[in-house]
């Protein structure tokens, strides 16, 4: 993902690398939802969950509406 990113910076497309940024940021935040629910907290995986959504969402908004 990030080289993708910094392809995309080199080639001056800023718009494809700012998505490919916040897909990785997506990306964290589902990795930290898996993390809480190996701890049980369901409100912490909760929580992740819809930032890596919004995260996604604003990556791609082309995408319909929020999964689950």
């Amino acid at each position: 993902m990030s080289s993708a990113m910094w392809a995309a910076i080199d080639g001056h497309r800023f718009d494809a690398a700012l998505q490919h940024h916040q897909k990785a940021a997506s990306l964290g935040h589902a990795r930290h939802a898996a993390i809480h629910g190996l701890t049980g907290d369901t409100n912490a995986v909760q929580r992740s969950l819809g930032h890596a959504q919004d995260a996604l969402d604003r990556a791609d908004p082309g995408t319909p509406g929020r999964c689950g």
